[in-house]
């Protein structure tokens, strides 16, 4: 098969291989082209701030990450490349180092225990529950009388008139 032959994916692949340019996890070029994991083609100086579509300019990336790169300058995005990479060793330094482990328990004849259920919380009884709730004021227990009463006689005074409504509307 020739070059001229191969996609512009296909020569971009074989030129850098199958990792991402950015977070240099792997491509995966099965994918459905609207996959996360599946290659999109980014272009380092971007085509809105005069780039080319040579080959020289375009790279492989995740969805995801050609969208971290946008159509920034090709200089930012060298630098976001170099910050992701050096996150990346740091993370990859923390997983390496490893917690100092226990020693394994001596080999016994018995089944191993079960660990130990978690204590059920524990409800006030009812009499304690009463005293927790705080004990009503005559004031507030008096403003909602009235309010009451207020929405009692509001609602006698709307019936009243609805039925002196339908009763004048009966009479024509």
């Amino acid at each position: 098969m020739n070059a001229s032959s191969l996609t512009m994916k296909d020569r971009i692949r074989a030129r850098d291989g199958d990792l991402c340019w950015l977070c240099t996890r792997p491509l995966d070029f099965a994918a459905a082209p609207n996959s996360k994991k599946a290659p999109t083609v980014e272009h380092l100086d971007a085509l809105s701030l005069g780039g080319s579509k040579e080959i020289d300019n375009v790279v492989l990336c995740h969805k995801s990450c050609n969208k971290h790169l946008d159509d920034r300058p090709r200089a930012d995005k060298e630098s976001m490349r170099v910050k992701w990479h050096a996150n990346a060793a740091k993370v990859a330094a923390k997983a390496s180092v490893k917690a100092p482990q226990a020693a394994p328990p001596a080999p016994t004849d018995r089944a191993p225990a079960l660990p130990a259920a978690a204590p059920k919380p524990v409800r006030p009884a009812p009499s304690e529950r009463a005293r927790a709730v705080p004990p009503r004021t005559v004031a507030s227990t008096e403003t909602t009388l009235a309010a009451w009463r207020r929405l009692a006689l509001g609602s006698t005074g709307a019936a009243l008139f609805l039925a002196g409504l339908v009763a004048g509307l009966l009479i024509d």
